[in-house]
This record gives C-alpha cells, structure tokens and sequence, in this order.
C-alpha cells in the first residue's frame, strides 16, 4: 500500500475549498473543508508529539488525497456538509465521540435449589472483581451493552415470577449466555425466545409487540458488538479475552483495512 507523499500537499490551492481522502481500495474515509486547502493538508502531514491517535489511524491508510476548490469558506462549509450527509465517510462518522466504551460484568452468588444467583450489568470503569465475575468487552456501542443486560434480566424475571435483584440460572443457561456474550454462540437468544413463548408471553399483542423489539435489540448486540469483539480478536490473533477501552477504535480500523 503506498501512503500519501507528504510533497502531494504543496500542489494544492492556497484558497478555500473541499478536500477528500480515501483508502487503497477506493474508499472515502474522510472529508474536510479548508480556508486555506495547502495549508490544511500540510497540517496532517506536520509532525507533533501531541498528535491524536485518531489522526494517526487515519494517516496509516490514507493513500489519496484529493480535493475540490470553492468560491468561499462559507462555500466549502456547505459543500462539505452535503457531502457528509450523502457519503457519511468512515472517519468522519467514525471518531466523533471520546473513547470511554461500556463492559459487561457477569456476576454469581450463590446457589438456591439448584440453580444460581446471578446479575448482568453494564460499566465503563470495572472495579476489583471476584473470582465468581465475568468481563466483557469493551463494547463499542454505548447503548446497545446497558440495554442487553437490562433486557435479559426483565425476561428473566418474567420466565421465574420473582421481584428479587438477581437472576435464578441454571448452570446449563449461564454457559449459553457466557457464550452469547463472548460472543460465539447465539442459542441463548433463541432458547430464551422459546421458553416466552412456552410461558404464553406472547399470546398478548402489545406484550408480544415489545418482545420482538426486545430480541432485536438483543440480536443486534451479539452481531454488533459481542460477535464482531469475537472476530476481532480471533483475526488479529489477539491473546487477551478482554479489549481495552482506549483500543477498540484502533482494532476496528486494522480489521477494516487490513493490507
């Protein structure tokens, strides 16, 4: 793969205008307005200890830079927003927020009548844990993770008709849900739809109107969050079980475009 030269940057205009920079394959990763083009694109390519990780990532796959001289700066503002709205360039999109990702803890206590106490709950700062907890993570949605374990624990409690803070699981159930979230197996989902629906849960319309949005977020969670960490660590031969917070920005980009 062959970078951007940093001397492509002195042909660029003085004036305002539009730049566009894209990957290897032909990609748009990201699009930027300038009141000066030539002196906005040598900005990326100065050298400073203070630069951000997020502008290193881009850096390291950008292989083309072009771009698209305007009237005025108020000019390449509007252009550079229609262009966001129609494109929506990976980079642009991709880091627009701090990198502070939720984990999920999975929690055992102890055992009553054969099976045992357990809790699901999502954080962005874990503590000490025990021996008896489980890490997952980091997530790179801020959502989808708080709303996965307060979804599992609300059916869970349907299913055992109980008011209790924790959840009553087999051990059989905490190895499919371990599973789910990890990330490798999904039947936790479909076992767990099928005892609702044994239960007669979805025997009421507007009941099994909110079931079904349920179990679409919850497929969505394993698809966009415990089964892409799974691939990501599986194909970037990764020895950790965990994904620190501050780096799941930077595997998805190697995943993303990997030479």
């Amino acid at each position: 793969m062959q970078r951007v030269d940093r001397s492509l940057v002195k042909t660029a205009p003085k004036g305002p205008g539009v730049y566009f920079m894209y990957s290897d394959n032909g990609l748009l990763l990201y699009v930027g307005k300038a009141k000066s083009l030539r002196k906005r694109l040598a900005s990326y390519w100065r050298r400073s200890s203070e630069e951000s990780r997020k502008l290193e990532r881009m850096k390291r796959v950008v292989t083309r830079v072009e771009w698209q001289e305007t009237e005025s700066e108020k000019a390449a503002l509007l252009l550079e927003n229609s262009l966001l709205r129609e494109h929506r360039p990976f980079f642009n999109v991709f880091n627009t927020r701090p990198e502070n990702y939720p984990y999920l803890i999975f929690s055992r206590g102890s055992a009553v009548e054969g099976r045992i106490l357990c809790r699901l709950y999502s954080t962005r700062k874990p503590k000490a844990l025990t021996e008896k907890d489980a890490l997952y993570g980091a997530f790179r949605s801020r959502r989808l993770p708080g709303l996965t374990a307060r979804t599992i624990f609300r059916l869970m409690k349907i299913l055992q008709s109980s008011r209790q803070r924790w959840m009553l699981l087999s051990k059989i159930e905490i190895s499919a849900l371990k599973a789910f979230l990890a990330g490798t197996r999904s039947h936790f989902v479909s076992e767990l739809y099928g005892k609702l629906w044994e239960h007669g849960c979805f025997e009421d319309p507007l009941m099994a109107k909110q079931l079904d949005s349920d179990f679409t977020m919850l497929r969505l969670f394993f698809e966009n969050c415990a089964r892409k960490n799974f691939k990501i660590k599986r194909d970037l031969g990764l020895d950790s079980a965990l994904i620190e917070q501050d780096k799941v920005d930077d595997l998805i980009v190697e995943m993303n475009f990997k030479e």
